[in-house]
C-alpha cells in the first residue's frame, strides 16, 4: 500500500526464504493421474495462470512456485526500537543496534522526529514500574506500537483511575493497513481494578488483556482483531451518545475468557443534548467462555423508547458455559448467523427488541433459552423449539465433546451440510475453515448449521515465525488423500464451489510442497530484519484419490518478529 522494497531486498527475500518438504512433497502419486475436468465451475484467469487450477487437481503437475514479493504492500513508517533487556534511555538512539528502554521514553523521543507516521518495534521482555515505565502511556495520533508478541512482550501495571494503561489519540490507524497496538500482553492489577486501553477509530490487534476492570474502551468506529480478554470485569465496551450519536464497532477472532462481561455494547441520550442514538456492532469469529455475561446490549432513552438503538449482529461465534449468553435492556436488535450458543445458564434476552436466526444453535440452556415470539425470522437453525421456517430443526447436534470444551460437530452430526443452500458467501468459520466446504467429502459443498464448518482437511503449524526460524505446516487430510501447501503475500476470499474457499491471494501465492498426506513442509525465515513485520497466509489442501471429495483447509496467519 504506497510502499514496496527496493529490489535488491527483494531479490534477497527469494533468494533467502525458502520451502522445503517433508517425505513424499511433491511425489508419491500413482502413475497416470493426470489432469481431470474440474467439477467445480470455472478458475478465475489469475488462478489459473499460476497453475492452481491443474495443482488442485493433480498436485504433481506443478513442483514449486516462484516464491512471492510478500513485502509488497508493507507501508513505510520511521522506525523506533525499544528493548528492555539490552536497551538504553541514556545511551541509546532508537535503532536496532541502540534500541531504547522504555516505552515511555520512546513515545517521548518520537514524538520529536521527522518522518512520521512512526512506527515502535518493541522486543520481547517485561515492560513496568521497576523497568522504568511510567504510565499512562499515550500514543500520538501519527505513532503505532508493534510488540513482539503476545507471549514474547508483557506491559505490567496500570495508573489510578481514570487513565489508562495505553491511551490512543487520533481516530484512525496513521499506516494504512496496521493495527496502532499489536503484539503485547498487558497486564493489570486484578479483576476490579485498573484499565488497559482508551481507543476510538483505531484498531488493536494480538492483544492479550488479562485482570482489568476495563479491557478497552472505544468509542465510534472501535475495532478489535484476533485478542483475548481474560478475567476482566468488562473485556470490551463500546458505545454510542452525545456527541456521537451513532457508532459502530467491530471484535473479530477475539476470545473472552472468565470475564465478567465479554462484550457490552451501550447507547444512551439520556444526556442534553437529546437525539436519536445507535450503536451498530459487528462480531466475527469470536469466542465467549465462562463468562458471566457474554454479551450485553443496553440502549437508554429519555426521549421515545427507540431512539437509542444497540444492534449486534453476529457471525460465526461460540457463546458456551456462560451465565447468561446475550442479555439485553432497552430497544435492541440481535442477529446471529452460523453462531453456536449451547450449554449456557440463560441463552437469549431480547429485552424490548427482535432476533433473527441463520444457520444457528441455539441448545440446552439450563434456565431459559430465548422467547420464541421475539424471533422475527429464524431459517436453517436447530434450536429446543423447531422454529416454523425453512430448514429449522430440533436435533441433538451432535457436539465432539461438550463437557470438555469441544464444540466441533462430530463427522455423523446431523447438522453438517444441514444449512441454508442458498447461503454463498464466503468468509471463514471459527477455526478459520472456509465458511463453505464439502464436509462430507462427497462433492457438494453446502454450509453447515453452527459456528463450525466440517473440514475434513487441516493446517497446523508448529514453530514460530521468528527472522532466522523455521516453521513446519503440516497438512492433515483422510488416509490416501493427495495434499499440498501453499503460502501467499495476501489474504484472499476466493469460492471455489465444493472445494470451499480459497483464503489466500492466487496472485502472490507460492507453493510449499505436495505428496501424500499427512504431508509436512518447511518454512525457513531469513535473519533480515528488513522482514519484521511482515505478514503471510498459509492454507493446505486435500484430494481424495478415489471419490469425489476434496477441499480446502482453514488459514493460518504468520506474523514475522
Amino acid at each position: 500500500m504506497g510502499w514496496r522494497a527496493p529490489a535488491s531486498t527483494t531479490a534477497r527475500w527469494k533468494r533467502n526464504w525458502s520451502a522445503s518438504s517433508g517425505p513424499g512433497a511433491g511425489n508419491g502419486l500413482p502413475a497416470g493421474s493426470g489432469r481431470k475436468s474440474t467439477p467445480y465451475g470455472a478458475f478465475p484467469a489469475s488462478f489459473r495462470r499460476l497453475g492452481l487450477e491443474s495443482t488442485l487437481m493433480d498436485p504433481s503437475r506443478l513442483a514449486c512456485w516462484c516464491v512471492p514479493d510478500l513485502l509488497a504492500g508493507f507501508a513505510h513508517a520511521a522506525d523506533f526500537h525499544v528493548d528492555a533487556n539490552l536497551g538504553s534511555d541514556a545511551t541509546g538512539n532508537g535503532t536496532a543496534a541502540l534500541p531504547w528502554k522504555t516505552l515511555t521514553h520512546a513515545l517521548q523521543k518520537s514524538a520529536g522526529q521527522s518522518g512520521a507516521p512512526h512506527r515502535i518495534l518493541v522486543a520481547p521482555g517485561k515492560y513496568d514500574a521497576a523497568s522504568g515505565e511510567a504510565f499512562p502511556l499515550i500514543l500520538p495520533a501519527d505513532t503505532v506500537v508493534c510488540g513482539a508478541g503476545a507471549d514474547l512482550v508483557t506491559i505490567s501495571g496500570a495508573p489510578a483511575l481514570p487513565f489508562f494503561q495505553f491511551q490512543l489519540l487520533g481516530n484512525v490507524d496513521p499506516i494504512p493497513g496496521q493495527p496502532s497496538l499489536s503484539g503485547l500482553r498487558l497486564i493489570g492489577p486484578g479483576f476490579g481494578n485498573g484499565r488497559a486501553v482508551s481507543s476510538t477509530g483505531r484498531s488493536l490487534d494480538g492483544l492479550l488483556v488479562e485482570q482489568f476492570e476495563l479491557g478497552v474502551v472505544g468509542g465510534s468506529d472501535a475495532a478489535v482483531l484476533s485478542s483475548s480478554f481474560r478475567q476482566c470485569t468488562i473485556g470490551i465496551r463500546a458505545s454510542a451518545g452525545a456527541p456521537t450519536y451513532f457508532g459502530s464497532c467491530t471484535v473479530a477472532g477475539t476470545r473472552f475468557e472468565a470475564c465478567g462481561i465479554g462484550l457490552e455494547l451501550i447507547a444512551y441520550d439520556a444526556h442534553p443534548p437529546f437525539g436519536p442514538t445507535a450503536l451498530a456492532a459487528n462480531a466475527v469469529g469470536c469466542v465467549f467462555e465462562q463468562c458471566t455475561v457474554a454479551v450485553r446490549q443496553f440502549a437508554e432513552s429519555a426521549l421515545p423508547v427507540w431512539s437509542a438503538l444497540t444492534d449486534l449482529k453476529a457471525d460465526s461465534c461460540r457463546i458456551t458455559n456462560c451465565g447468561t449468553a446475550i442479555d439485553g435492556s432497552g430497544p435492541n436488535l440481535v442477529g446471529l448467523s452460523g453462531c453456536t450458543l449451547a450449554d449456557n445458564l440463560t441463552g437469549i434476552k431480547s429485552g424490548l427488541g427482535y432476533m433473527t436466526l441463520s444457520n444457528t444453535i441455539v441448545w440446552n440452556h439450563a434456565f431459559f433459552a430465548f422467547d420464541p415470539t421475539d424471533v422475527l425470522l429464524s431459517i436453517y437453525s436447530n434450536t429446543p423449539f423447531g422454529l416454523p421456517g425453512p430448514g429449522n430443526l430440533s436435533v441433538d447436534p451432535l457436539f465432539v465433546n461438550a463437557a470438555l470444551g469441544d464444540y466441533h460437530l462430530r463427522a455423523d452430526s446431523p447438522l453438517i451440510d444441514a444449512g441454508d443452500p442458498g447461503h454463498t458467501a464466503g468468509g471463514l468459520d471459527l477455526d478459520y475453515d472456509p465458511r463453505i466446504c464439502d464436509g462430507s467429502w462427497m462433492g457438494l459443498a453446502r454450509i453447515d448449521i453452527g459456528a463450525d464448518e466440517c473440514d475434513r482437511v487441516r493446517l497446523q503449524a508448529s514453530g514460530s515465525a521468528n527472522l532466522g526460524a523455521s516453521i513446519a505446516l503440516k497438512v492433515e487430510a483422510p488416509p490416501g488423500a493427495l495434499a499440498a501447501c501453499f503460502l501467499s503475500g495476501a489474504a484472499g476470499d476466493l469460492a471455489l464451489g465444493a472445494l470451499g474457499s480459497l483464503l489466500v491471494n492466487p496472485d502472490q501465492a507460492a507453493l510449499l510442497g505436495t505428496g501424500m498426506a499427512p504431508l509436512t513442509t518447511f518454512l525457513n525465515i531469513p535473519n533480515d530484519p528488513l522482514l519484521l513485520g511482515v505478514t503471510a497466509y498459509a492454507q493446505g489442501y486435500g484430494r481424495d484419490l478415489v471419490g469425489p471429495g476434496a477441499s480446502l483447509s482453514n488459514r493460518i496467519t504468520l506474523f514475522v518478529k
